[in-house]
This record gives C-alpha cells, structure tokens and sequence, in this order.
C-alpha cells in the first residue's frame, strides 16, 4: 500500500503504511528501504541515509540494500561494501532473483566506475544486463520505425485537424532517457502557474488499447484508421481531466514522459496548442548514461552497446520525421546549452510554454515536489557539467557503442 501511495505521489499516506508495515514487522528490511526511497524523492537526505543505515543493519546482505548503499555515495577508496558485493555474487548456494543478482552487479560497477577501474566496472555492467533485460529484436523495432514513417504523413494529419482540444495547459517533454527531461521538468514546474506531474502513462495506455498487445503490429495502423473524431475526442478529454485532478487551476501541467516521443502522433492531434519540448543531449554520454543505469526491462533495447547505439539512431531517425509532419511547434532544448547558460536556456523554455517569467525556475533544485526517477539526485542541487563529455571517461570501453552510434557518434578532436 505504501509502494502504491508513493508512486501517487502521495508522501504521507505512504510514509504511514510503511510505518504500519514496520509495527507488524520491526526487521522487514523492504520497508527501511521503502522509506529511506521515500525521503529521498522528497529532498530530505539525512532521513533517506537513516532509514537505509536501519536497513543495513537488519539485512546487510540483502541485494536491495547492497545496491542502495553502492549509489549513496562516491567511492574515493575501496568500501567495506564491495568485498560483501562480491562474496553474495560467487556464493553459487545463494538463491536469488534475476533483478537481485542485476542489482548487485550494478552496485559493484557503481564502486568500480567511482574508483576509475574501467574494466571491472564494465565486466559488472556487462553481467548485470544478463539479469536486468529480456532479449531485445532490433529488426522489429526497424520495421516499426518504416512503417511509422509511411503511415504517418502529412495527409494523416491535415485529414484530422479538427479532432483536437485549444487547451495550452498540456507541456509535453520527451526525448531519450537520461537527456534532461527531469531537469526540465523541475525548472518549469517551480513556476507559480505551473505543476509538474512526473511520468504520466496517458498515452502509453492509449497505444496498449490500439495495438492490443505489447508489439505494434500492423492492426495498431488498422485500429488508428478506425478511430472517429468522437474517439479522438474521449482521449482528450480523458487526459485533460488527468491534468485537472494533477494540477488543479494550474496554467500549465508538466508531462515528462521520456518515450512519449514514440506517440506524438495522438499528442500532437489533440493538442495543437500545448508546448512540446524535445530534450537533446551529447549522443555519446545519453547512451553511456543509459547503460550504466539500471532501467526497467522495457529499455531492453539497452542489453548491449550495439543494440543500444542502434535504436539511438532510430530514434533521432524518427524524430526528425516528426519535424517534418507533425502541425505543431517543437522546442529543441539542448541539455548541454542548460548547464552552459541556465538563465538563458530557462528563461527560453518559460516563454516556450506562454508563461511570464519568474526568478523561483532559476532554483528548481529547492521544489518540495516528490521526485521519483533516477534522477533524483542531481535535480536536488544547482545545474552541473561534471557530465557533459563524461564518455571519455569511458572510452576504451565503448568502441561498440561508438560504432553502431556512426554519424552520431563522438568526432575525433
């Protein structure tokens, strides 16, 4: 119940269950863990370091609590930690599940990386997919991309204009994880006339219902020439009263939903007047961001550099077909451009979404809003660039990402 609260966003309820979880059971470590999760995507780090220091002491060899320990801190010398890491991998009479034994592959990389020993760090990334990923079919991803591009034209478009809603709350960010879209999210929603709400799955489940499966196969198109203006209409309304229940008497409603890029078909139908934001970052460290993060199985297209560097490419293939069809306006923001001038790029962004300017989106970092993506941390302290070209930190190790990556891929100095 309190997993179920916080993904709400609805701290004290789950703050409240997890209390009770721990009254039925004062040595269930998934609770000590739960809330130290909890203060974190709040802001408050001495809370988070207790709950995961009560964690420890009652599991110190639970994978969860090995992983959270790992990513807490920057190693600048061989923890205790590493040595437990290791003993829980190689004892063979362990049982295990496959995102426990991922999890501490993770956290062993996270030290090496921290420590810049390179190879061991990337023999644990390298295993720990093995566990985190399903396999991934780049050819059926390349069929979607085509036909995505047939389909899609400006004829579609032009044949559906009046379908849409005039509402401007809607602010749409998008682009690859690990670009900058929470960042964005956060400098925009410190405005007074804006929210932001997280990652909404509006549109993912409008596509689930269109395609009836977890693939696109041709009946997703089949579905979509189906659908009447009435149809067009339910699925607008549906999400404006998401934003309504979100964000209230708010102007402007934050979505940052990082494959939303996958349905700005619908989105751009819809909402002609929203504010859409495409984050782009450096090819080269999105990528490598990417695979040294332990994401959810539907990044599986990230189980290796080749597959990973691959769909990167698709990916901006697609989005510069949007560019050419979609009837709406698209901000480019450059994470890169963020972190050179935040005052510039922050005050573009505000006047991309219709709204006046105002000095609070200059300090998102001190939002009390719940945040609840991996990017939890660096949203919590001023704009940094210890990231930008941080693949040359990684260069030896990532000659396959550099290849499948071609014209993307980093250009010699």
């Amino acid at each position: 119940l309190g997993d179920v609260y916080a993904k709400l966003q609805r701290p004290v309820l789950a703050r409240q269950a997890f209390h009770k979880a721990l009254k039925l059971e004062p040595e269930f470590p998934g609770a000590y863990l739960a809330l130290s999760m909890l203060e974190k995507s709040l802001g408050d780090k001495e809370k988070a370091a207790e709950y995961l220091e009560k964690a420890k002491e009652v599991a110190p060899k639970n994978p969860a609590v090995l992983y959270q320990e790992a990513i807490a801190a920057k190693h600048k010398e061989k923890p205790e930690n590493l040595d437990t890491i290791e003993e829980v991998l190689t004892d063979e009479e362990r049982e295990m599940k496959r995102n426990q034994r991922a999890n501490l592959h993770y956290a062993a990389a996270k030290i090496y990386d921290d420590l810049d020993q390179m190879d061991d760090a990337f023999r644990h990334f390298k295993e720990g997919r093995k566990f985190l990923y399903s396999p991934y079919n780049s050819k059926r991803r390349r069929w979607q991309i085509d036909a995505y591009k047939e389909f899609f034209n400006k004829e579609f478009f032009e044949a559906r204009r009046e379908v849409g809603f005039e509402s401007a709350k809607p602010v749409f960010v998008f682009g690859m994880p690990r670009s900058g879209t929470t960042l964005t999210e956060q400098i925009v929603g410190r405005h007074p006339k804006a929210v932001g709400a997280g990652e909404l799955t509006y549109f993912h489940s409008e596509m689930v219902k269109l395609r009836g499966e977890a693939k696109v196969t041709p009946d997703f198109f089949k579905n979509i020439l189906a659908m009447d203006p009435k149809a067009f209409r339910r699925a607008g309304k549906g999400y404006l009263s998401l934003l309504e229940s979100i964000g209230g008497k708010a102007a402007r409603v934050v979505d940052k939903m990082p494959h939303n890029f996958e349905n700005l078909w619908m989105m751009a139908l819809l909402f002609p007047s929203a504010s859409f934001i495409h984050l782009n970052r450096n090819p080269i460290d999105n990528c490598i961001s990417i695979y040294t993060t332990p994401l959810r199985d539907g990044h599986n297209y990230a189980i290796s550099q080749k597959d990973l560097g691959e769909y990167f490419c698709m990916y901006r293939e697609l989005m510069d077909h949007w560019a050419e069809v979609l009837p709406v306006n698209i901000r480019q923001q450059s994470y890169e451009a963020l972190g050179e001038d935040q005052e510039r790029e922050s005050r573009a962004l505000i006047d991309h979404v219709g709204l006046p300017w105002d000095d609070a989106c200059l300090e998102f970092y001190k939002g009390d809003r719940q945040v609840t993506t991996f990017s939890i941390d660096q949203v919590r302290r001023p704009i940094y660039k210890s990231s930008v070209n941080r693949w040359k930190r990684y260069e030896s190790q990532v000659g396959e990402l550099v290849e499948a990556l071609g014209p993307y891929g980093p250009t010699p100095d």
